[in-house]
């Protein structure tokens, strides 16, 4: 009995040294009583700078299409003692962005501001929906990442 408990323990540890990388269900329970391991193929990934800025770009499979994610750091909000006026500025802007319904405005640890969207696309087309989503969502950003790059200090990367 203990070493038909130890099997399916070694599978998956051996599963996740391997890979290292589990989603939800992607362990199961076959029919047969034995323990499946199913590992999600790693995300594509890449980059591109748009009026400075670079921006990263994930892909990740769904059972219907895929999932867009991209994710730029534009920079830090500046202190008070730096700019009250910057700094109050910088806020409204962000405050003026909750309306967007493609991509988000954030203030991260250390008053580090993001930009952030999350897109589910249902088209199988993927170049063309990848550029569709991506042209979309820098549609909507455009002007507030315009107006922050006056407000915001640079960020290190």
């Amino acid at each position: 009995m203990a070493e038909s408990a130890r099997d399916p323990l070694q599978m998956l540890a051996a599963a996740s040294e391997k890979n290292g990388r589990f989603e939800v269900r992607s362990v199961s329970v076959g029919a047969d009583g034995r323990l499946a391991v199913e590992t999600p193929a790693p995300p594509s990934r890449f980059h591109f700078s748009f009026q400075g800025t670079v921006f990263h770009v994930r892909l990740m499979p769904l059972s219907a299409g895929f999932r867009l994610q991209i994710s730029a750091v534009l920079g830090h909000i500046p202190f008070t003692a730096e700019s009250l006026a910057l700094r109050n500025s910088a806020l409204e802007i962000i405050r003026a962005t909750e309306p967007l319904d493609k991509i988000r405005f954030v203030v991260a640890h250390g008053q580090q501001v993001a930009a952030i969207a999350n897109r589910d696309v249902d088209d199988q087309s993927l170049p063309e929906a990848v550029l569709h989503e991506t042209s979309m969502v820098l549609h909507q950003a455009r002007p507030y990442l315009a107006l922050l790059r006056t407000v915001l200090r640079p960020a290190l990367e």
